[in-house]
């Protein structure tokens, strides 16, 4: 379940690049927090898939938002190096 959900947000990074003309890390960051914010805290929860958000402490939610922050970052490198290896640019 964990890699399905990662590749469906993949594309709001290339959508940021593309876009908004945003740049890498700035698009990278917004990818992770939007994963954080609508998947983790509001669509599991809401779905069943965890204890309401209330029920963990804030260094619980903290460190998941740090781990997205990371997502995006990889997100962002891969695409990257993918659009420099074909000679592409967003």
């Amino acid at each position: 379940m964990h890699y399905g959900l990662a590749l469906s947000w993949s594309p709001l990074y290339v959508l940021l690049r593309r876009r908004t003309g945003m740049g890498v890390v700035g698009a990278g960051l917004l990818t992770g927090t939007a994963m954080s914010l609508i998947a983790d805290e509001t669509m599991t929860p809401l779905a069943g898939f965890s204890a309401p958000n209330g029920a963990y402490p804030l260094v619980t939610h903290l460190r998941g938002f740090a781990a997205h922050q990371v997502f995006g970052l990889a997100v962002a490198v891969t695409c990257e190096a993918v659009w420099a290896l074909r000679g592409r640019r967003p």
